[in-house]
C-alpha cells in the first residue's frame, strides 16, 4: 500500500511538472541583428546591415529593415518569408530592386520604401503583390512612373508619391486602381492637370497635390472624384480659381492658398454642398 501511495505521489508530481513544461514559451526564432517578438515581429531597423539579414522564422509577418545601409534587393531574397504582411525599407540607399526581389510575397498588405534612391517606379517587382494596400514611395528620385506600375494591385487603398520629382500626372499608371481611397502626389515639379486625370479613381478620399508648379487645371480634370472630400492645392501658381470642383459633390476640405488667385467667382461652391473647411 506504502509503494502505491508513493507512486501515486511521483505520478501527479510528473504530470504537474510536464504541464507547466508545456506553458513555457519557446524563444522566437530570430537573426542577431534583429529583435523579435513571439506573435512573428522582426525589427532589424538601424543596424548598418548592407544586406537582407538571414535566420528570422518563416513565420515572420511584420519585417522592418529601414534606416540601414542597403542598396539593392537582389531576386528572390525575401522568397522565405511566405506570411510577410507589412515590410519596411524605409531610409536606405535603395537604387536597385531586382525583378523577382518580391516574388512571392502574396500576403503583403504594406510596403515602405520611402527616403530612398529611386528613380522610377519598380513596376515589374510589385506587380504580383495582389494583396498589397499600401505603398509608399515617397521621398525618392522618382521621374517616370512606367504604364504598367500599378497593373496588378487591385486592392490598393493608399498610394504615396509626394516629394519625388514627377512633372506630370500619372494619368495612364492609375487607371486600374478603382479602389484608391488616398493618393498625394504633393512635393512634385507637376505644372498642370489634364482632363480626366483621375477619371477612374472612383473610390479616392483623399487628394494632396500641394508643393508642386500647377498653373493650369483642366475644366473637367476632377471628373470621376465623386466620393473625394479632401482636396489639397495649396502652395501652386494658379491664377485662377479652380473651378473643376463644382465635380466634387462629398467635398468637405479644400486648400488653395498660397496661389496667384485675384478673386473667387460668385457662387464658385454651389456644387460643394458638404464643404466646411478651406
Amino acid at each position: 500500500m506504502r509503494v502505491f501511495v508513493i507512486w501515486i505521489f511521483l505520478r501527479l508530481f510528473s504530470l504537474r511538472n510536464g504541464a507547466a513544461g508545456q506553458g513555457q514559451s519557446t524563444p522566437a526564432i530570430c537573426s542577431s541583428s534583429c529583435s523579435c517578438d513571439e506573435d512573428g515581429g522582426a525589427d532589424c531597423s538601424g543596424k548598418g546591415l548592407t544586406t537582407v539579414p538571414t535566420g528570422l522564422s518563416a513565420f515572420t509577418y511584420y519585417l522592418d529593415i529601414s534606416m540601414n545601409n542597403i542598396t539593392e534587393l537582389p531576386a528572390f531574397v525575401f522568397k522565405n518569408f511566405p506570411y510577410l504582411e507589412e515590410l519596411r525599407l524605409a531610409g536606405n540607399d535603395l537604387s536597385f530592386i531586382h525583378p523577382d526581389a518580391l516574388s512571392g510575397l502574396h500576403q503583403l498588405k504594406v510596403l515602405m520604401l520611402q527616403n530612398n534612391q529611386l528613380k522610377t517606379v519598380p513596376s515589374t517587382a510589385i506587380k504580383n503583390l495582389y494583396s498589397l494596400q499600401s505603398l509608399r514611395l515617397d521621398a525618392n528620385h522618382i521621374t517616370t512612373v512606367p504604364e504598367d506600375s500599378f497593373e496588378g494591385l487591385q486592392q490598393l487603398r493608399h498610394l504615396w508619391l509626394d516629394d519625388n520629382s514627377l512633372t506630370e500626372v500619372p494619368v495612364g499608371p492609375m487607371r486600374h486602381q478603382a479602389n484608391l481611397q488616398a493618393l498625394t502626389l504633393a512635393l512634385n515639379r507637376i505644372t498642370h492637370i489634364p482632363n480626366n486625370a483621375f477619371a477612374n479613381l472612383s473610390s479616392l478620399v483623399v487628394l494632396h497635390l500641394h508643393n508642386n508648379r500647377i498653373k493650369e487645371i483642366g475644366e473637367s480634370c476632377f471628373t470621376g472624384l465623386e466620393n473625394l472630400e479632401t482636396l489639397d492645392l495649396n502652395f501652386n501658381n494658379l491664377m485662377t480659381f479652380p473651378e473643376a470642383i463644382q465635380a466634387l459633390p462629398k467635398l468637405k476640405e479644400l486648400g488653395f492658398h498660397s496661389n496667384d488667385i485675384a478673386a473667387i467667382p460668385e457662387g464658385a461652391f454651389h456644387k460643394n454642398p458638404l464643404l466646411r473647411t478651406m
